[in-house]
């Protein structure tokens, strides 16, 4: 194998190796962050980027293809629900992040928002946050109706 490191085409060859992998096994969580994580920038430099010419022409595009990012931040989220070992932990994990990420934002937007230009929109951890709260909610003792109640508050 060490004698294919130096010929030509290798990390060609290799790659393409991986992605035959990933292909017949299915991509893992981490990949699938990762995948995520590359969707949630094209989205973010479509909507934040708009004064580049370049990204400028290309927004729309840029834009749909990072819809994408949200729905596998989501299934990444509900196979960390069914495999942690404490949900109670995994909830308060989420509502702390979801609180550092809203500090961050408003932070932004008071002492850069005007110079920017826009403020910062809302983050989605927290709508993950509320999300896994009403699935914990469902599942547990509470009947219906106070679900009910719950989502009417928000």
């Amino acid at each position: 194998m060490n004698y294919k490191k130096y010929s030509k085409g290798y990390r060609e060859q290799y790659l393409y190796q991986v992605f035959q992998r990933c292909v017949a096994q299915g991509l893992t969580a981490f990949q699938i962050k990762i995948v995520a994580l590359v969707f949630m920038t094209l989205d973010h430099l479509a909507s934040f980027g708009f004064e580049i010419t370049v990204v400028a022409k290309y927004s729309l595009i840029l834009w749909t293809v990072g819809r994408v990012a949200a729905p596998l931040f989501l299934f990444i989220l509900i196979q960390s629900i069914q495999h942690t070992k404490s949900k109670t932990r995994f909830l308060l994990r989420l509502y702390v992040a979801g609180v550092c990420i809203g500090l961050l934002d408003t932070a932004v937007n008071f002492f850069a928002g005007e110079i920017l230009g826009y403020r910062t929109p809302e983050n989605i951890i927290f709508t993950f946050f509320t999300l896994f709260f009403m699935l914990s909610l469902s599942n547990s003792r509470y009947p219906p109706i106070k679900i009910e109640m719950f989502v009417f508050w928000l």
